[in-house]
């Protein structure tokens, strides 16, 4: 198989795992209080994945697939927020890949890997990544449990 046509496959594997999944709608934020010069404006909370754990490291573990035992996957955060992610299908010889660039954060909770035809997201857990839907929320249903990467 042509490197095209296993990059085909492996997109349409993502698009597949996320489609299955039914996605709630949007949380929005919370609203900040109105201003009101007789009271004192509570202090931010500084408390947040990014500042607050020790995110940079290499995390494993297997994730659901549509048409195979499951796709191993290596995401290594580099405190630099750059990203190298290795994928391989647990039953296909030679479906290795791999693929590093930057990541933002996006809430102090959750970042985003750049250079991704789609968009892939991780909410930060304590030595746990999270993989969230291509819209940055959380994957519901049976699988919910299984999209996790382990700190090594």
């Amino acid at each position: 198989m042509t490197r095209n046509g296993r990059l085909r496959m492996i997109v349409f594997a993502i698009i597949s795992l996320s489609a299955c999944a039914k996605l709630p709608a949007k949380v929005a934020e919370p609203a900040t209080p109105a201003a009101n010069p007789n009271t004192k404006a509570a202090a931010p909370d500084m408390h947040s994945s990014q500042t607050a754990l020790d995110w940079a490291g290499t995390y494993v573990g297997t994730l659901p697939c549509a048409d195979c035992p499951g796709v191993r996957e290596t995401l290594v955060l580099h405190k630099d927020q750059t990203y190298a992610l290795s994928t391989h299908y647990v039953d296909r010889p030679g479906s290795a890949f791999s693929r590093s660039n930057s990541f933002t954060w996006v809430n102090g909770q959750t970042i985003r890997l750049e250079g991704m035809q789609q968009p892939m997201y991780f909410r930060v857990g304590e030595n746990q990544l999270i993989q969230l839907g291509m819209n940055g929320q959380p994957i519901t249903g049976p699988l919910a449990a299984k999209m996790v990467l382990k700190k090594k």
